[in-house]
């Protein structure tokens, strides 16, 4: 298994950078890393979010 080059709290900042405006290819070149790369995190950042709310519904359905 590869080694990651970056850590989750890294990732989770330039997520939160691209987020707050900075265009995807300045942020790319900056840190070095692909466009592609920055759409993989994105998705399953976004992936993991829709996951999270899906449980806490679930979870308040049945607390009622």
């Amino acid at each position: 298994m590869s080694r990651k080059r970056f850590k989750e709290e890294q990732i989770a900042d330039f997520l939160r950078q691209a987020k707050e405006g900075m265009p995807d290819k300045a942020l790319c070149e900056q840190y070095g890393f692909s466009i592609t790369t920055l759409r993989r995190w994105k998705e399953l950042h976004d992936g993991a979010i829709r996951n999270k709310l899906k449980k806490w519904n679930r979870s308040q359905r049945w607390s009622i």
